[in-house]
């Protein structure tokens, strides 16, 4: 579905159902560079127990139009907006990677508006590499390398196809299709890497946070260390760590089935299926 924010269109995947804003939703919200397909293997997962998705694409990412948003803050305004305009007044929030920061940031804010939050591989704050940043605003596609060394567990970085099909340890992925998409890095996914690394807000954010909340993390996440996960965990009293072996930053689709078991515990907790 299409919605207008701002003088914009901004797309949101509905997981092939038909949106209901009477049922239960769940926000979906992408990492950096990416865009609603990397919720694929997972978007559809709750609007068959009687939840409606909105799976979104950040503005200027994916088929969301205008420029992307330089700032956490903006990114959590401009959600806010969305929501106004669909005038919703209760959702709980999936994000992964900047897409938590996102959502933590948006919380902070409005702990009336959401239910339950999920944040996935993020910590109260995200510096970024400087050579990633550096790559990406020089357009440098060899930064989708160095991002898939960093992001999978294992993976050696090889693409293999002039595509942009890449092999990770655990299946192919077409990154290209996600990160490249039709624009130059240095327009999407050099403002991302830099929102993240500068927002500073994240600790005061998290100490807001009165939501239940879960927060999964790859054990082998080279983005966000073990103990910056963890801290976040001390900050939001009303949370639920979990970590996920043999998967790095990218558990969205390294290790789907043990990431839906989790989400299924925490958004279904009577459901034994």
């Amino acid at each position: 579905m299409l919605v207008e924010i701002n003088g914009n269109q901004v797309f949101a995947g509905t997981g092939g159902k038909v949106f209901d804003e009477k049922k239960p939703i769940i926000i979906y919200l992408h990492g950096s560079g990416f865009s609603h397909i990397a919720w694929a293997p997972l978007a559809g997962q709750f609007t068959q127990k009687g939840f409606s998705v909105l799976v979104l694409d950040l503005p200027g990412h994916g088929n969301s139009e205008g420029p992307p948003l330089s700032s956490i803050e903006e990114n959590a305004e401009w959600l806010g907006d969305l929501l106004q305009k669909l005038n919703l007044k209760k959702i709980s929030i999936i994000g992964h990677s900047q897409g938590a920061l996102t959502a933590l940031e948006y919380a902070s804010i409005n702990p009336e508006m959401v239910s339950k939050l999920c944040l996935m591989s993020a910590s109260y704050e995200m510096p970024v590499h400087p050579d990633l940043i550096n790559m990406a605003e020089s357009d440098d596609t060899k930064v989708v390398e160095l991002m898939l060394k960093w992001c999978y567990s294992g993976h050696s970085g090889d693409i293999l196809t002039e595509y942009g099909q890449i092999l990770t340890n655990k299946k192919s992925i077409d990154v290209a299709r996600m990160i490249l998409r039709s624009k130059k890095t240095s327009e999407v996914l050099a403002v991302d890497l830099k929102a993240c690394n500068n927002y500073t807000s994240g600790m005061n954010s998290s100490k807001k946070i009165k939501n239940k909340t879960l927060i999964l993390s790859g054990n082998e996440d080279k983005m966000i260390p073990r103990n910056k996960v963890e801290d976040l965990h001390k900050l939001i009293n009303n949370s639920t760590l979990n970590i996920i072996d043999n998967a790095g930053h990218m558990i969205t689709s390294e290790e789907v089935v043990k990431v839906r078991a989790h989400l299924n515990a925490f958004f279904m907790p009577n459901d034994n299926h």
